[in-house]
Order: structure tokens, then sequence, then C-alpha cells
């Protein structure tokens, strides 16, 4: 008992600094990427992202509270595990064919992964949402996995609308 609880004690600030750097690391990769777009398009990025993640939120939490735990959590599972193959299936054609030079390619591409992120997103929300999911010791984790997604979607949002200075 003395032992687990040493572990649980010294994991906790381990989660804070995977937290923190993974945050340092995201805003530099966002921040290099937003300074070569408008301004405009920046804020019309933010707020498309904040309208999808609002939506998701709502979706997530309707979902949550009107479906047997057990169904809901391996349908999630099942449509995550098919977000998945899409997603690398998508991402390793990008990578074969050097999409990202065709403008219209990439904005296909861009809108098929903010619905895979959307995707991402109402699964880590419904794991946060619903009782006995995860464990409490997983909500840093769970807080992580929704960061990072978001700025996924934020990242994606970019592509579609930004506009070169």
């Amino acid at each position: 008992m003395l032992v687990a609880s040493k572990h649980a004690r010294r994991s906790v600030p381990q989660n804070y600094l995977w937290l923190a750097g993974v945050t340092l690391g995201e805003a530099v990769f966002v921040a290099a990427v937003s300074a070569e777009l408008t301004v405009s398009s920046v804020l019309t990025a933010i707020m498309a992202t904040c309208l999808a993640t609002g939506g998701l939120f709502v979706a997530a939490l309707y979902t949550s509270t009107s479906v047997n735990r057990g169904v809901l959590i391996r349908n999630m599972m099942l449509g995550l595990l098919g977000a998945c193959v899409l997603n690398l299936v998508l991402l390793l054609f990008m990578i074969l064919t050097w999409s990202f030079r065709d403008s219209t390619l990439m904005m296909v591409s861009s809108m098929l992964m903010v619905v895979i992120v959307g995707i991402y997103i109402v699964a880590v929300l419904l794991l946060i949402l619903i009782p006995d999911a995860m464990d409490k010791d997983d909500y840093i984790l769970g807080a992580l996995r929704l960061y990072v997604e978001l700025v996924r979607l934020f990242f994606y949002m970019l592509v579609i609308l930004g506009k070169k200075k």
C-alpha cells in the first residue's frame, strides 16, 4: 500500500511535466504556422475551431447520457479504430503523392482530417464525461489528449481557411 501511494505521488508531477512539454511544443508549432498567415484568416480559423469544438461537446454531452455505457464505449472504440485506419491511409497517401503541392487535394484531405479529428475529440470527451470510463489518475492524460486534438483541429482549420501574407 505504501509503495503504491509513493508511485502515485511521483506520477502526478511527471504528468504535469509531459503536459507542459506538449503545450510548449504545440504553442511553438501553431505560432510558426500562424506567423505565415494573415491575421483575419487566423482569427477565422480560431472562430471555426471554437464553433466546431462547442458543437462536438454538446453532441458528446447528449450522447453520454442517452446510451448504455458498455455499448457506447464499444461503438466508440470501433469508431476510433476506423478513424485511425482512415487517418493512416490519408497520411500515407499524402506522403506518397506529395499532395501538399496541389491546393485542391490539400483542401479535400484537410477537410477529411477535420472530420477524423472531430471523431477523436468526441471520443475523448465521452471518456471524460462518462463516469468510471477512466481512472481518476487518467484525467490529466485525458486533458492532454483533448488538448492535442484541439490543436490538430485548429491546424487543419488554418490549412482550410488560412491565407498567406
